[in-house]
């Protein structure tokens, strides 16, 4: 797929071309080539960058430690950890409750205070840090692509 970049035009009646202007045709200058994207990260070291930097953030915390053995806090996950058996959409591996969303497992964020911080706020924070803040849109789709909470 190639991505096409236009100039800014000056204002026309739509469908009418200038009359001083020729048909002009489109050059290789307006493309761009694949080796011009070498330095992007695909979206898989991407994904792996995430769960990697929840275990090693630069504050200090092993966020997924620290959520071991916290989930009984949580009055929806002590639930889960009472029947697990009654919650089949949900997994416990290793201290951690995950759900199963679309062929993936999904790590479950308790609603639980870490340091006086909400664990929500703090893999948020580090979702948008990760993707060096591009945006909520990017960050609300790496968030959805490995963790849940019940909201």
């Amino acid at each position: 797929r190639r991505v096409v970049l236009h100039r800014p035009r000056a204002e026309q009646q739509e469908g009418e071309r200038p009359a001083n202007e020729a048909v002009s045709h489109k050059t290789k200058e307006m493309y761009y080539s694949p080796s011009e994207y070498e330095n992007v990260e695909p979206a898989v070291q991407i994904a792996h960058g995430f769960m990697q930097h929840l275990s090693e953030s630069t504050e200090g915390l092993d966020l997924v430690a620290v959520l071991k053995g916290r989930y009984g806090e949580d009055q929806f996950f002590a639930q889960i950890l009472e029947n697990p058996k009654h919650f089949k959409n949900f997994d416990l591996k290793e201290g951690l409750v995950f759900i199963r969303d679309a062929n993936k497992c999904l790590l479950c964020v308790p609603k639980i205070l870490i340091n006086g911080r909400s664990a929500r706020e703090i893999v948020i924070r580090h979702a948008h840090s990760i993707l060096a803040h591009l945006g909520t849109h990017r960050t609300l789709c790496l968030l959805r692509d490995h963790v849940w909470w019940k909201s």
